[in-house]
């Protein structure tokens, strides 16, 4: 019984039967269509919660300028995603952060790199992806890195949005672009920061847009409150595993998770959850 099946069992509660090969590691691509709607705190948080499950995860970074993971569990400048384009193998840079999950980290970059470039390192970095269950890769807020992930292999995208106009257009454009190169790619949506009638009226908004000119089903897996305790304990300097100490976004992500090991694009998926 691989781990893959182990993880499986673990958070769905189903008997697991033996597999008739290795599975590699499952990824996910997380990003979102601007700035400002948390999706890396998300995509940390998600990480963190898989990891207590028993999921051996790998969080990466894909922001090669300003990754920001390596900060959020209060490390200092650590070689990683950047640091593929020498002789460096993908395994040595992986730093373990708590048990079960490591962080390939972004940063590091002296200037601006090509797309090429970009995507040399991306398929560099999914060398060492076989030996996690769980890959979560923080694709940002520009298209073309979100574009970059799932062309690299990512089995499922999540957009975070905020109830803005704004935020949810651009959720929307992001998905659009996806579904144009990767219609096979399932894409669901967290909405961040609204728990309340906002939140199911923006899922529901792009939820609507993709099935109209897209003719597919996208998801809200979750709708999560703004969690000013959590921003505050951030603030004060606190890694993140110590500021999510009870944090409500916290529990509801750790309550999405088992979804993101669900590799069926056909698979059933959950409706929103809130507090």
């Amino acid at each position: 019984m691989n781990r893959q099946t182990e993880a499986l069992r673990r958070f769905l509660g189903t008997p697991a039967s033996a597999p008739s090969a290795p599975v590699r590691g499952h990824l996910v691509a997380i990003g979102s269509g601007k700035g400002g709607t948390g999706a890396s705190l998300v995509t940390a948080l998600l990480a963190l919660s898989a990891a207590a499950a028993g999921v051996r995860t790998l969080l990466v970074d894909s922001d090669l300028e300003f990754g920001i993971q390596h900060r959020l569990f209060g490390l200092g400048d650590t070689p990683g995603l950047a640091a593929l384009a020498t002789s460096a193998d993908a395994t040595s840079l992986c730093v373990p952060l708590v048990e079960g999950l490591d962080l390939l980290a972004g940063g590091g970059a002296a200037a601006a790199v090509s797309d090429l470039e970009h995507r040399t390192l991306l398929r560099r970095a999914a060398e060492c992806y076989a030996a996690y269950d769980l890959v979560l890769v923080d694709a940002g807020s520009r298209l073309e890195t979100a574009l970059r992930i799932v062309g690299a292999g990512a089995a499922r995208l999540v957009v975070v949005a905020t109830p803005e106009p704004i935020a949810a257009a651009a959720a929307y454009a992001l998905i659009k672009a996806v579904h144009a190169r990767h219609p096979a790619v399932p894409a669901d949506v967290v909405v961040n920061r609204e728990d309340g009638p906002s939140a199911r009226r923006t899922a529901d908004e792009i939820a609507a847009a993709a099935q109209k000119w897209l003719g597919r089903r996208v998801a809200c897996l979750a709708a999560l409150p703004e969690d000013a305790t959590l921003r505050a304990a951030l603030g004060a300097g606190l890694v993140l595993p110590d500021a999510a100490s009870g944090s409500p976004v916290a529990e509801l992500l750790a309550a999405m998770a088992p979804a993101l090991l669900s590799t069926h694009a056909g698979a059933e998926r959950p409706a929103v959850r809130s507090a």
